[in-house]
């Protein structure tokens, strides 16, 4: 740098020192407030961005998100309830049965074979609509009424060893299991429960009829009709269904004599033919007389609703 350019710089320098001072004595005030602002706004984003990373790091957000879903869950619970551990009073759930085809359009019922027992000296006033049924999601469910219900538990009194079996039902949504069944005495007052919830053992199917297809080489000669003997619609799928078909046949003019049953098969998936009397084949004279074939038939493993098929081979 030049002699020249350096003064001309000191000079420059010195005019400039000149004018802050200026604006300093002139300007005191409004410069202090602008520098506190100023040393606010510098803080401000100091502290954001050190701060920033704490609360997004993995840590915070997973409390977050358990805080929430404690909030959820809570409010599909019921309320908190005391366990009266001296209770007198127990519950054992001995089966469950699986039932869809009443149930409303989404849900599902669950029926409980319960024994209630009672150690005390002051009795159980054992009422049924005081058992609530808590499932997999935490949800609670009330004690309904459900048609297929065998042997319903009832409004009883328990005396000391007294005990009592029978069923309990509730529907629930589907996709929702029984997790936990409870007896209480008052909303927040639990006296017995249990949570051993055995495997489901029986799938309930309504049948309220039998249709028989067959093969009918003498159309207007030949007459075939299918009744369920039981004396209810609803199957449990360790029940059997009994079911009796009648068989007439009348030859006319040039028919065969008698016509053969070679075949008798249930034509409905999860259904099976566990006996038949008589066996086939089966010979059915032309002389009108009626035949009777006796089915024993065993319900699916899954809730069905709807008439069952059965068909006949038959020839001449």
């Amino acid at each position: 740098m030049s002699t020249g350019q350096l003064i001309q710089s000191t000079a420059e320098l010195e005019t400039a020192v000149q004018l802050i001072s200026g604006v300093q004595s002139s300007s005191h005030s409004g410069i202090r407030l602008t520098a506190i602002l100023a040393a606010v706004f510098v803080i401000g984003i100091i502290v954001g961005i050190s701060v920033y990373p704490l609360i997004n790091s993995p840590s915070n957000l997973q409390s977050a998100a358990t805080t929430t879903r404690a909030v959820q869950l809570q409010s599909v619970t019921s309320q908190p309830v005391a366990l009266n551990v001296n209770s007198t009073c127990s519950i054992e759930i001995l089966s469950v049965a699986f039932d869809q085809v009443d149930a409303p359009a989404g849900y599902s019922d669950y029926l409980l074979l319960v024994n209630a027992s009672y150690t005390g000296n002051s009795g159980w006033d054992l009422d049924v609509s005081h058992f609530q049924l808590t499932t997999n999601e935490l949800s609670v469910y009330n004690v309904t009424s459900v048609t297929a219900e065998r042997n319903p538990l009832s409004d009883m009194t328990l005396e000391n060893g007294q005990h009592v079996s029978g069923q309990v039902a509730f529907t629930v949504l589907n996709g929702q299991k029984p997790t936990k069944l409870q007896y209480y005495t008052d909303p927040s007052v639990i006296v017995a429960e249990t949570d051993d919830i055995p495997e489901t053992s029986s799938w309930i199917s309504l049948v309220p009829a039998v249709i028989v297809n067959y093969d009918n080489p003498t159309t207007s000669n030949l007459t075939v009709m299918g009744i369920i003997a039981n004396v209810t619609q609803y199957f449990y799928s360790n029940d059997v269904i009994g079911v009796t078909i009648t068989i007439s046949y009348l030859q006319i003019s040039n028919n065969p004599s008698s016509i053969i049953v070679k075949s008798i098969t249930e034509l409905d998936p999860g259904f099976t033919i566990s006996s038949m009397n008589p066996h086939v084949p089966i010979v059915i004279p032309g002389n009108n007389q009626q035949l009777t074939i006796s089915l024993t038939i065993l319900p699916p493993r899954f809730s069905y609703s709807g008439g069952i098929h059965v068909g006949l081979g038959i020839t001449e």
